[in-house]
């Protein structure tokens, strides 16, 4: 099962049935734990999101450690990873060194390694990941500095940006529909934005973990974390699958167990990070044009926006228009937001104090609503006719300073930290999976990473230690 995990990727189903069965029935097999078989292995990765596959297949391809995956879930991608969505942006970083990574990862996207591609992608997928549109981040006069703070270039970066600061003039060139009189006299536009096929980039480091010898073990929670006389890690988990336990071995653990990385750690007694959780929403709304009203009354076709000035010859593709990013600095918020033909969609988090056990799959609040429908009617001439929501799953962040926690622990340089990735998972999984493998294993870092101009140590655990927690989360 584990060689066919992309397969179980690709067939699961939203529905699941699957029964799981409580942890007091765990008393009922104290002979199978005396009798069962140790699993060992010079690394067991907890967690098969798409951290645990990325940096898995790094540490088996880069290292030739011999690796093995543990997922809780009985398929891959049930949680944050599988409801992932959103745009590949520079801009799009909350942090230089989440741009610096996000960066790095581009050329992995736009040309995956030879093991991470079958026969399946390459005949499904020709377009690859990344599919260009843009993003135009706008905002009101006032709040104008707060917009470039977040989505601006950056100064001294060792690299050339693609990131500009646009005049009001030529805003309504990319995006027409909106009314330039209540906007900013700047925007940032940044060309290379694109959408992002966030499943297909899991699928990718599930191909090549199956290709460079990663073994996949699913059903499996992790009970007890415990160091051996022998230096080594020994797990010992819940088979939700045969309802017994599981016992594993290992040199090194890397914790990338999403919003339950801190739990993980305490088992393991390794000081938590304080993860926060916010939940991510995905508004689809649909809508229309105000300016249009008698055009579509005349016309049996639907009206389309026009892109860059173009006239709307309805015999022509549909062209894509670019993303979008707002800001609201009273409650240092972003959004994203995307329209195409007469749909539309926004992206919204928000910080949640106490996770819920169904918070996942909860749908966006009222006001949420609310604040999209406002954005709309304010900043736009469009006109929202419907509005729905879905859940795009659980971020993590730590509230010091919102970049990754990625490296060796201080408490045991044999349990390394991948977590806190800050809804940034996908985006940067090539770059800081490789990062994190070569930290994992003490060895020099590529150089890549240093001539781009990355301070590795904003990344690893011990900057928290004496941190304080002057700047909070954005969201």
């Amino acid at each position: 099962m584990q060689c066919l995990v992309q397969n179980i990727y690709r067939s699961r189903m939203h529905g699941r049935n699957f029964q799981r069965h409580p942890q007091s029935a765990l008393l009922q097999h104290t002979n199978r734990l005396i009798q069962s078989q140790v699993t060992k292995c010079d690394c067991l990765v907890i967690g098969g999101g798409i951290a645990g596959a990325s940096v898995s297949y790094q540490l088996q391809k880069l290292h030739g450690l011999n690796v093995v995956v543990l997922e809780k879930e009985n398929s891959p991608g049930y949680h944050a990873t599988g409801k992932a969505f959103g745009i590949f942006a520079e801009s799009n970083a909350r942090t230089l060194e989440t741009k610096l990574l996000t960066s790095l990862s581009r050329p992995f996207f736009q040309s995956p390694d030879e093991e991470c591609v079958d026969d399946y992608i390459r005949e499904n997928f020709p377009e690859g990941v990344l599919t260009q549109t843009g993003l135009l981040a706008v905002s009101s006069p006032p709040h104008y500095p707060f917009l470039y703070e977040h989505f601006g270039p950056t100064e001294g970066m060792k690299f050339k940006e693609n990131i500009h600061v646009l005049p009001q003039a030529d805003i309504c060139n990319y995006a027409p529909f909106l009314q330039h009189e209540e906007l900013a006299k700047c925007a940032i536009w940044e060309p290379q934005a694109a959408n992002f096929n966030t499943g297909l980039v899991y699928e990718h480091f599930l191909i090549g973990g199956n290709h460079v010898g990663v073994r996949y073990f699913f059903n499996q929670s992790a009970l007890e974390v415990t160091k051996a006389n022998s230096g080594n890690w020994e797990v010992l988990t819940y088979n939700a699958e045969t309802n017994s336990i599981d016992r594993f071995e290992a040199g090194m653990i890397v914790n990338s167990c999403g919003q339950w990385a801190d739990e993980t750690a305490k088992k393991a007694g390794i000081t938590p990070i304080d993860l926060v959780t916010h939940k991510r929403n995905v508004i689809v709304f649909t809508y229309s044009d105000k300016r249009a009203v008698k055009a579509k009354k005349a016309s049996s076709k639907p009206y389309r926006l026009p892109f860059q000035h173009e006239q709307v010859e309805e015999e022509e593709e549909e062209k894509v228009t670019p993303w979008l990013g707002w800001v609201s600095e009273e409650n240092a918020q972003i959004f994203h937001s995307q329209f195409q033909g007469n749909n539309g969609i926004f992206l919204y988090d928000r910080l949640v104090e106490k996770l819920d056990e169904d918070d996942e799959h909860h749908h966006a609040d009222v006001d949420e609503m609310e604040i999209c429908i406002h954005k709309i009617n304010s900043y736009t001439h469009l006109k929202v006719d419907k509005v729905a929501s879905k859940t795009a799953g659980i971020k993590c962040s730590v509230q010091q300073d919102r970049n990754m926690v990625v490296g060796p622990s201080v408490d045991d340089a044999s349990f390394i930290w991948l977590a806190a990735l800050s809804g940034h998972g996908i985006q940067c999984s090539p770059a800081y999976s490789e990062l994190c493998s070569y930290l994992a294993v003490n060895k020099e870092l590529p150089a890549k990473f240093t001539d781009i101009g990355m301070d590795v140590r904003r990344l690893l655990p011990s900057r928290l230690q004496n941190a304080g927690s002057e700047q909070k989360a954005m969201y």
